[in-house]
């Protein structure tokens, strides 16, 4: 069709004329359709396809010539679009779906453009709009029910005959075609819009969908609650209020379930965010509004679980602030919040020390600048003090510990952290390997971040016996194992070159912790090798293990161990574990390692260097019997000193002297008993 030459076209004279086609198409259809109960007669299909194909044309010309004349169109226009929408719409089922598709694009276009006589075209075109999206789930036909949204006022919700209408709009609610699509959900939150009767409808379907609802659906369904509350006024607006979102408050206060309560949590979860978006003051006072009778009265509940969940969603809206109240009240509810806090903390139930511990640390790391200091130093400090070390259920330590880790990274936090932090360093024994791995996370997280040190929180020297200890089973099969060597790879082994001489060193002065920590160099490649699984996480690449264990070997083959003389025949023989010969004769074994400047650059900071590497090189250029060359290739010479040729010489003769005069005392007694 020639859309340009509908310009110059007198679109009442054109309807006028040819208008009659319309009943007349409409009346051979009503002829050729068969009545209840009948067979089709196959005699009447060609005409039959000629009605049909007439209807489809005329419904394209109404649209086309709807495009020229807008709002007002003539009445005969008028006069064939009503006809249209009474009998070729839903009386026509699914015999052609090209023609009731074309007559639905008409009305939508009549119902946009605003023209008149638009209400005679929503009685037909919604119900059809609803089952086709429903069944087809297509977002076009979700999209036409959007924009035919404003048509719903229309509907009389008192009225016996809107049941069939009132059951589509809540299957529509069920649907995940209008749940998934933005145009979708923008149509469910009108629903809430048009009458309370309605409101308490969609509360019901809401509520049903909560149990076993998606989080992705439960996220939706608290978007058309939003939507809904901002749209709404009147009548439609109070019901919203109490029978929907208080409602969901109360049973999210005593649900039973914990699953249950967390899916009415994510519903609400709409609302806690949007006021933390800017902008929403009304939300906040509406909080505010609905909260505070029914909040504080269950945070000081005889019933444990009634109190979790009333410190869970005081978390999740945190801060309750009403923006019209004044300054005073403000304040005086502010305080009722942080007493709230600080009462959950000392909570005799420990699954609310719990949640007090986790989302306090929440709190402070978004609200820091804005809370008085003195309440977030003495919060850390009953974290970091008292609840660390709570001994009714590991799980309040660990909570502790990785509330903590929300911290590490905030710069206003670091100062105080800095001095409450290293009264966490007796956690590293704690007997749970829970509480063990999260402290090891937290060492982790102080390891990235700028202002925080992992080796002033907690000790080398008890990393190191953590470390022999929680990969004594089998290397790399303790997490506590794998996190604390991730922990300390970047201080010994940073790179090829500087690793081997702190390797070396670690080995010499504590030889239990240099042979875990090298065993678990290695474990990740060896259990690939058994299982052909690469679960493990490679700390260093395997070209880089392979030069250090060549450095290690070369080492060996030019400064073999020197046997102690002065140890007796049953030592030498001593196959200890942990330790070595040469490591007992120093005394060095089990000692860990001292501080001494920095290696090379990480990604997470490296601990100082061991001072056993940072001396050693000097000894090692001072032997000058050693060439070039051999200085060159023997890499892990730097980090070992040997004895001087001289204390040999004088060991030895001490201990022939002694051998001399052990045997004149065995020959004199030898006479004397004679």
């Amino acid at each position: 069709m020639d859309v340009e030459k509908l310009k110059d076209l007198d679109v009442a004279a054109f309807v006028g004329t040819h208008g009659k086609y319309v009943n007349a198409a409409l009346e051979q259809l009503q002829d050729c359709l068969p009545e209840e109960g009948e067979d089709f007669d196959e005699a009447k299909t060609e005409p039959l396809e000629a009605a049909l194909a007439a209807l489809r044309l005329a419904a394209l010309l109404c649209t086309d010539a709807l495009h020229e004349c807008h709002a007002n169109p003539p009445d005969a226009l008028c006069s064939a679009a009503i006809m249209l929408h009474d009998h070729a719409l839903l009386e026509l089922g699914d015999a052609r779906p090209d023609v009731q598709d074309a007559v639905a694009k008409l009305c939508c276009t009549w119902w946009q453009y605003g023209a008149e006589n638009r209400e005679f075209l929503v009685s037909q075109t919604l119900p059809f709009l609803l089952l086709r999206a429903i069944s087809s789930s297509k977002a076009a036909h979700v999209k036409a029910c959007h924009a035919m949204r404003g048509a719903l006022e229309l509907l009389d919700f008192e009225d016996a005959s809107i049941n069939d209408m009132k059951r589509m709009l809540l299957q529509a609610a069920i649907c995940p075609a209008f749940v998934r699509r933005p145009e979708g959900r923008k149509f469910l939150a009108c629903l809430l819009t048009v009458h309370p009767s309605m409101v308490q409808e969609m509360t019901s379907v809401i509520r049903n969908q909560i149990p076993a609802g998606r989080r992705s659906v439960l996220d939706a369904y608290g978007e058309v609650i939003l939507r809904g509350w901002r749209e709404a006024v009147g009548p439609c607006l109070a019901e919203i209020e109490t029978n929907l979102i208080q409602n969901l408050m109360n049973a999210a206060l005593h649900g039973s379930g914990q699953a249950l309560v967390a899916n009415i949590r994510r519903v609400l979860g709409e609302l806690h965010r949007c006021k933390r978006l800017g902008g929403a003051g009304s939300v906040d006072a509406m909080l505010v509004r609905l909260y505070e009778p029914i909040l504080f009265r269950a945070l000081s509940a005889a019933n444990a679980g009634v109190r979790r969940n009333a410190l869970e969603l005081l978390l999740d809206a945190f801060p309750l602030l009403d923006p019209e109240a004044s300054t005073e009240e403000q304040d005086e509810l502010l305080v009722r919040q942080f007493q709230a806090l600080s009462d959950g903390l000392t909570d005799a139930c420990p699954s609310v020390r719990v949640v007090a511990a986790q989302g306090i640390c929440g709190v402070l790391n978004l609200y820091w600048e804005i809370i008085p200091s003195a309440t977030t130093a003495g919060f850390v400090s009953r974290l970091t003090s008292q609840l660390a070390f709570d001994a009714a259920m590991p799980a309040v330590r660990v909570a502790v510990l990785e509330g903590l880790q929300l911290l590490v990274d905030n710069q206003h936090a670091q100062p105080v952290l800095s001095k409450a932090l290293p009264q966490l360093a007796p956690v590293m024994w704690d007997p749970s390997p829970r509480v063990r791995e999260a402290m090891a996370d937290l060492l982790l997280c102080i390891s990235t971040s700028r202002g925080l040190h992992f080796w002033e929180v907690v000790p080398l020297e008890v990393l190191l016996e953590q470390l022999v200890g929680a990969g004594a089973a089998a290397p790399g099969s303790s997490s506590v194992a794998q996190k604390l060597h991730q922990l300390l790879v970047p201080s010994y082994f940073p790179n090829p070159q500087e690793g081997a001489a702190r390797i070396a060193a670690l080995l010499k002065e504590n030889s239990a912790a240099g042979q875990s920590f090298c065993r678990m160099l290695v474990a990740p490649f060896i259990h690939y090798m058994d299982s052909g699984k690469g679960s493990h996480q490679v700390q260093v690449p395997l070209e880089d293990i392979l030069q250090l264990a060549s450095c290690l070997m070369s080492h060996l083959l030019q400064h073999p161990p020197v046997p102690d003389a002065r140890s007796p025949p049953r030592k030498q023989r001593n196959r200890g574990t942990g330790g070595g010969r040469d490591a007992a004769a120093d005394g060095t074994e089990g000692r860990p390692s001292t501080a001494a400047g920095r290696g090379g650059r990480g990604k997470r900071k490296k601990a100082p260097a061991p001072a056993a590497a940072a001396g050693s090189s000097a000894a090692a250029g001072a032997d000058a019997e050693v060439p070039e060359e051999e200085q060159e290739v023997d890499v892990m010479a730097v980090g070992v000193q040997e004895e001087s040729a001289d204390d040999v010489d004088t060991a030895e003769g001490q201990d022939g002297s002694q051998q001399q005069q052990q045997e004149s005392e065995d020959e004199d007694e030898d006479a004397d008993t004679g």
